[in-house]
């Protein structure tokens, strides 16, 4: 474990960062049920993803593909085993009940290096109101089983869980990523530039994003506050 000053880039942070590689990125990512090879796995399908676009597809379609591709990789591993996903304020998440929340954004180039990354687009009042949800449990110890929800923003409700961040950076040539979770909001900036943790993952070449082999899955994901109904088959 690393603890950096989270200043580096002059970015309008307000606390130091704990920052995981190696042995100890894979012992805090036991800590949450994941694996690296894992993460690294789902990164990659969404490039995949990205690149099985057809040719005439509509040009935000091919932007957003490496994003959508990821999100649908993360929910066809983790759905068959408990998790659900939450599009709710058009906002991605896929949680495991009562514990914590992941959710997929791109980053800058400070993604998965000693260097303080943010997001690489603006983001709205829901991200704003995660990080609220975290920095709360980090100053109150809540208890993560004691409210259905909690208010923020005057506007939206989330969930009273962790909300942590699968950051990603491709440029053609290397795919980095890492699992952070935010502590700071820069209003001005609309982007997230603040982490209290920091799961730093290896990054892949495009020879490795192709050697990556992908299981075979039977995805089923419930939506969140969906009844779901299961009948006997005759």
């Amino acid at each position: 474990m690393i603890p950096i000053d989270n200043n580096i880039l002059q970015l309008p942070v307000r606390k130091s960062t704990i920052i995981y590689e190696r042995e100890d990125a894979v012992k805090r990512l036991k800590d949450l049920g994941l694996t690296i090879e894992f993460l690294q796995r789902v990164l990659a399908k969404g490039v995949k993803y990205q690149a099985e676009k057809p040719v005439n597809a509509p040009a935000l379609e091919k932007n957003l593909g490496l994003w959508s591709g990821t999100i649908t990789a993360l929910r066809d591993e983790l759905c068959p085993i408990g998790w659900q996903k939450d599009d709710k304020f058009g906002f991605n998440k896929t949680f495991l009940p009562g514990k914590y929340a992941i959710t997929v954004s791109s980053g800058d180039e400070n993604v998965s290096t000693q260097f303080n990354p943010q997001t690489k687009n603006t983001k709205g009042a829901v991200s704003e109101a995660a990080v609220e949800v975290n920095n709360a449990q980090q100053l109150t110890l809540l208890d993560f089983h004691s409210y259905d929800y909690v208010e923020t923003n005057n506007k939206y409700s989330l969930q009273d869980m962790q909300h942590w961040f699968l950051l990603y950076y491709y440029d053609k040539h290397i795919l980095k990523g890492e699992l952070s979770l935010p502590n700071y909001f820069d209003e001005s900036m609309q982007k997230i530039t603040g982490w209290s943790e920091r799961i730093l993952l290896p990054p892949l070449t495009p020879e490795e994003i192709h050697q990556i082999n992908y299981p075979q899955l039977s995805p089923l994901c419930n939506n969140s506050g969906e009844e779901i109904i299961i009948t006997r088959k005759e």
